[in-house]
């Protein structure tokens, strides 16, 4: 298990989630996050988005 730090950026409030569980993860920048509170603790899940063909066609 990793400890990380809640920093400061503008008005919010941030941490940075380490490049070996993104890998793990398949997580990119830009990638979407669910956040909940379960137990009194942080859970972030990837949000599986179905593409869709304006999705896929849009960037041509």
């Amino acid at each position: 298990m990793s400890s990380i730090a809640v920093r400061k950026s503008g008005g919010a409030s941030i941490v940075s989630i380490p490049k070996a569980v993104l890998k793990t993860l398949g997580i990119t920048v830009g990638s979407k996050l669910n956040l909940s509170i379960e137990d009194n603790k942080i859970v972030l899940s990837p949000v599986k988005e179905e593409l869709t063909l304006e999705a896929l066609l849009e960037g041509s």
